[in-house]
């Protein structure tokens, strides 16, 4: 009997999005394709500015911070071993109901020659494909929204109250032009 993975491994990308759309008759095998969310990675031109960013103001936690010399993790990146790259991840801090959560982290990598200029289109012009986007949970958005100005931050939209009242949002962009939600909910 050819094992579940193995059979899934030589499925078309087409037999693939219909699994995880819910196909009917795909549905069983879509349980054992779960993933999670572990990180996601921003080239950034000036990684101390970035830190200060997502750790001051949006009050993530610095996980780690090392500088990448080893083929192996360069190759992974895409990135010739001639240059030089220095990588950091943080961490929001999540709490639900009192108890500290594990989240996805967010990598900052800087390169020693950046490539292309950051997004610095005006302010709420459409998003382009591909473009990053990140959505981030605050217990203070009051607390964020004062730490945003102070830093000088693009504020897209102000703190607003959603029409049903259940949460209270920010947009912002992070020094690379990173289009962030940040919002608020009571509970």
């Amino acid at each position: 009997m050819v094992s579940t993975n193995r059979l899934l491994m030589g499925l078309p990308a087409g037999a693939l999005a219909l699994i995880a759309l819910g196909a009917p008759g795909l549905a069983a095998h879509a349980e054992e394709l779960a993933t999670s969310f572990s990180r996601t990675m921003i080239v950034v031109r000036d990684l101390q500015a970035s830190k200060h960013f997502y750790t001051y103001a949006l009050g993530c936690t610095l996980q780690r911070e090392v500088e990448l010399t080893d083929a192996t993790t360069k190759a992974q990146l895409g990135i010739p071993m001639t240059r030089r790259a220095r990588f950091a991840v943080v961490v929001p801090k999540a709490m639900l109901h009192g108890k500290a959560r594990t989240t996805a982290g967010i990598g900052l990598l800087q390169l020693d020659d950046p490539p292309a200029s950051p997004l610095l289109r005006p302010i709420n012009d459409g998003l382009s494909i591909g473009e990053h986007v990140m959505a981030l949970r605050t217990n203070d958005i009051a607390t964020v929204f004062a730490r945003l100005q102070e830093l000088g931050a693009r504020i897209a939209i102000p703190p607003v109250t959603s029409p049903d009242g259940k949460q209270i949002e920010l947009i912002v962009y992070d020094p690379d032009g990173v289009r962030i939600h940040v919002d608020q909910r009571p509970d």
